[in-house]
């Protein structure tokens, strides 16, 4: 009797910052009325039987995997069913540089990498923020989030140097007219 084996994709998931994230095959079987599964890489390799392939089922990256289960009394009626891992990546997001700026100036910085943003420090929501007056250094952060729900962020410091002071010293006792003082 063929076992029955009811699965279903697992949702899609994002990258992690650390670029190892993982699923795990054994929430995507609904239903299984055979043996313990096992999880294989490939179609050919799940026909064939056996010990699955998979190291770590419960941790899989991103790909198409094949989980088998067999009927209890005759392992020659089985039942195979894909399952297949989406994680997607996380968006590239970028701040273009800025040059050091002079206290009281205002600067717009202007980032990239997906559809939403949303700035540090009351920058808004666009993909430019203006920062109006700025009287000393500040770092600003940019928070990203793509069609695929993933979010990335990019940060920058904004240099603002001291207005250079001006002093000035008259003296009283010099003529210039004759060349004395």
């Amino acid at each position: 009797v063929l076992p029955t084996l009811d699965v279903t994709d697992p949702s899609p998931i994002c990258e992690n910052t650390a670029g190892n994230a993982t699923v795990d095959l054994g929430t995507a079987i609904l239903n299984n009325t055979g043996t313990t599964p096992q999880y294989y890489t490939t179609q050919a390799l799940a026909n064939a039987g056996g010990a699955g392939n998979v190291p770590n089922p419960s941790a899989v990256q991103a790909g198409t995997y094949y989980v088998r289960v067999n009927d209890d009394a005759d392992a020659s009626c089985f039942a195979i069913e894909p399952i297949l891992v989406i994680i997607n990546d996380l968006p590239i997001v970028a701040i273009e540089p800025v040059n050091a700026i002079c206290a009281g100036e205002d600067i717009t910085l202007t980032a990239s990498g997906g559809p939403s943003y949303s700035w540090s420090n009351g920058g808004g929501s666009g993909t430019t923020a203006t920062y109006t007056n700025l009287t000393s250094d500040q770092s600003y952060t940019v928070n990203v989030t793509d069609g695929n729900g993933c979010e990335g962020s990019d940060d920058i410091t904004v240099t603002v140097n001291a207005l250079p002071s001006l002093s000035l010293a008259f003296d009283c006792g010099a003529n210039p007219s004759n060349g004395t003082g």
